[in-house]
């Protein structure tokens, strides 16, 4: 069995025997600095706080075909 082979079996188990952790979202309820510190902490440990800190630019032709209705 390889690699790739184990990781899925292990997950699977994992999964089967309810031992799997679901990322924890946080849900603004009106305290926005602990909010905006626990959605950075979010961000960040996903890799996508580069996205909010920097931006992206939309390529052209994708905002064209979307105004067309493609």
């Amino acid at each position: 069995m390889n690699d790739f082979q184990t990781q899925r079996d292990r997950k699977r188990k994992m999964t089967s025997e309810g031992h799997f952790v679901q990322p924890f979202i946080p849900h603004f309820d009106g305290h926005y600095d602990l909010w905006s510190m626990l959605m950075e902490n979010f961000l960040r440990s996903k890799e996508y706080w580069g996205l909010i800190e920097i931006g992206y630019e939309e390529l052209a032709h994708r905002e064209q075909s979307l105004s067309e209705g493609r």
